[in-house]
């Protein structure tokens, strides 16, 4: 029996020195692992915070009438309130069927204001998830007689 043990003993340790052998080889070879770079990913696309609709309108600093036609466009099927001077209310209002899916803006001959003020002009854009956006530009009438 006292070969037997021995005998034991030696598989053992063989076993074990293989074991460590190997670990030890993978572990050499092996190239340290960076982390994915996922951090800049999700700091810049959250998906809890919504996509605004987009204002695309051009509209001058300075206008020698009284009314302005303002076009451009937005998200397909938006809403698009247009106010003047921080009126509480729109002075006009598109639906989701006039933006459609080309998204348009169109006001036609808005009144903007009195001559010789600096007036402001709103607008809301209102998309399909209800997320709002909404964008101010500043206008001064001036009509030379």
């Amino acid at each position: 029996m006292h070969k037997t043990n021995k005998k034991k003993k030696v598989i053992a340790l063989f076993i074990v020195s293989l074991i460590l052998l190997i670990h030890v080889a993978f572990a050499q070879d092996a190239a340290p692992v960076d982390p994915p770079e996922t951090v800049d990913a999700l700091e810049t696309l959250n998906p809890l915070e919504p996509t605004l609709p987009f204002i695309n309108v051009n509209i001058p600093e300075y206008s020698t009438t009284t009314e302005l036609t303002i076009e451009g466009t937005t998200t397909p099927h938006s809403i698009v309130k247009l106010y003047i001077d921080n009126s509480p209310n729109p002075t006009a209002q598109q639906t989701r069927d006039f933006t459609g899916e080309d998204g348009i803006i169109n006001f036609l001959d808005i009144f903007i204001g009195h001559t010789g003020t600096t007036h402001t002009i709103k607008i809301e854009t209102t998309d399909l998830d209800n997320n709002i956006n909404q964008e101010e530009f500043s206008i001064i009438i001036d009509i030379i007689l």
